[in-house]
């Protein structure tokens, strides 16, 4: 990979040449609208990603969090036999691969806790287990106390112990994009899709202001509720805010789940282990769909604050609060297609708090949609959302 150059802004367009070619131009510079650049490039494809200056993404603020059990009801991960050793895979080759810090790793394992509630939602849970073979080898446990000397953590009715990982989304997409602007594969600008020349014959191609391409992709995020092109798609936007907090007299090696997640925040260095103990915890999440903005609100900070400490009772100082819009769809699972007017139009979108897990598939399926090849799978299709 050759050296890094400048990335592009808008105050150096004009030293574009009048028509500058590429294979697939893609909006967002995002975790997603990365990613796909990375595979593309790998792929032999030209690649250009036009993402705004000082960017803002939904990765900047998402936990980055693999965990094999999610929500009130116990689901695995969708797809799971494929889509987790796809993310696995792709976070060591980037770790093998990315020009970065000679010790630095973009996802670890974590041991997980999560708590039961209540007498009812443990019974709920073990008739899940019944019912899902994957989930009998999970152990449960009544000593949550003993593993934290002079501490009462909240697990009254037990907890589950099991693997999850974390992916530091917000370093990753930060030397994801230092590789591709290194191969003058990341201008920053703002789009204006008004300027975007299609032509129904997808053999047309389509022009953007200077750029001329075979096939875009639309990556932007939640903002694509504001696209005449993909506005009818039921995103649910919703905000959430996190908090970075330091502890004052103890310290943390479990990823805390009742509600509330308290992750711990080891530093990047390959040769830690993930069985080490750390006080830098990070803390969400909230959720807020009429609010859709990135101005953090002192309120929800507490109120996950105090969440937190009646999990993990010790005392806790901020370092930092932070908001952001996740695009999360309806139906709570990502949506990838073509558009079904212009051929050379894509979208790969809706990832919610998901993206570290299934952005890496998504990416795959897309590349070969991209391709002509294959099929994306209904679930995460666009087509499913056909008779609206």
């Amino acid at each position: 990979m050759k050296k890094m150059n400048k990335q592009k802004t808008r105050q150096e367009e004009n030293k574009l040449p009048k028509s500058h070619e590429t294979d697939v131009l893609i909006i967002g510079g995002g975790l997603a609208g990365c990613v796909l650049a990375y595979q593309l490039l790998e792929q032999g494809k030209r690649v250009i990603v036009l993402d705004e200056p000082h960017h803002s993404t939904a990765s900047r603020v998402g936990a980055g969090i693999i965990n094999p059990i999610s929500g009130k009801r116990y689901s695995s991960i969708w797809n799971a036999k494929e889509v987790l050793p796809s993310a696995l895979n792709f976070y060591r080759k980037c770790t093998d691969e990315l020009p970065r810090k000679p010790d630095r790793i973009y996802c670890r394992e974590v041991p997980t806790l999560r708590m039961f509630a209540s007498e009812e939602e443990r019974n709920f849970w073990e008739t899940k287990r019944a019912q899902e073979q994957h989930f009998a080898q999970l152990v449960e446990t009544h000593t949550v106390d003993e593993l934290y000397d002079k501490l009462s953590i909240s697990a009254s009715y037990g907890a589950l112990q099991f693997l999850s990982w974390h992916v530091d989304t917000e370093v990753l997409v930060a030397d994801l994009r230092n590789a591709l602007a290194s191969r003058d594969a990341l201008w920053e600008d703002f789009f204006d899709e008004t300027l975007l020349k299609l032509e129904e014959n997808a053999a047309g191609g389509l022009r953007y202001k200077n750029f001329s391409a075979q096939q875009i992709v639309f990556c932007h995020g939640w903002k694509a509720h504001k696209s005449s092109l993909w506005g009818t798609l039921p995103l649910s936007p919703a905000k959430g805010e996190l908090l970075t907090v330091r502890l004052k007299s103890a310290s943390l090696r479990h990823l805390l789940v009742k509600g509330t997640f308290l992750l711990p925040l080891f530093l990047s260095s390959a040769s830690e282990n993930a069985s080490q103990e750390t006080d830098l915890v990070r803390i969400g999440a909230s959720y807020e769909w009429e609010q859709l903005d990135e101005r953090i609100n002192a309120d929800v900070g507490m109120s996950l604050l105090e969440s937190a400490q009646a999990i993990f009772p010790t005392e806790m100082h901020i370092v930092e609060h932070r908001a952001g819009v996740r695009p999360a769809a309806k139906d709570s699972r990502p949506f990838l297609g073509v558009h079904p007017r212009y051929k050379q139009c894509f979208v790969m979108n809706g990832f919610g708090a998901k993206g570290a897990v299934l952005v890496p598939y998504c990416a795959e399926q897309l590349a070969l949609l991209l391709d002509g090849q294959g099929n994306i799978p209904r679930e995460i299709a666009l087509e499913r959302f056909s008779r609206n």
